[in-house]
């Protein structure tokens, strides 16, 4: 398991988990909001053997925007070493293109 957590200031946090589910590799996406105090689902990643490229699948309204991994990475680089393609990869070799 790999995560993150992001501090977007004001109170407002984000926090990614990387997990494998069966053959799946998920990237659950949690957010806090400074009136609530928690963290709250976000929207969810998932990518496999037979799927070209990372999903995403938003679940707040926020999340909507991002269709591609390259968009979510342009807002949130912190989270890079998430997407990499092998978990055991050193985090400092991730290059992603943004």
């Amino acid at each position: 398991m790999l995560q993150k957590v992001v501090d977007l200031g004001d109170g407002y946090r984000v926090c990614a988990t990387r997990k494998q589910v069966g053959t799946f590799q998920i990237i659950g996406v949690d957010w806090e909001h400074p009136n609530y105090g928690f963290f709250m689902d976000a929207m969810v990643w998932i990518k496999s053997m037979h799927l070209e490229k990372w999903r995403p699948l938003p679940i707040v309204d926020w999340s909507r925007k991002y269709k591609t991994k390259e968009r979510f990475l342009k807002d949130y680089p912190d989270f890079c070493p998430l997407f990499a393609v092998d978990l055991d990869e050193d985090e400092g070799s991730c290059s992603c293109q943004i």
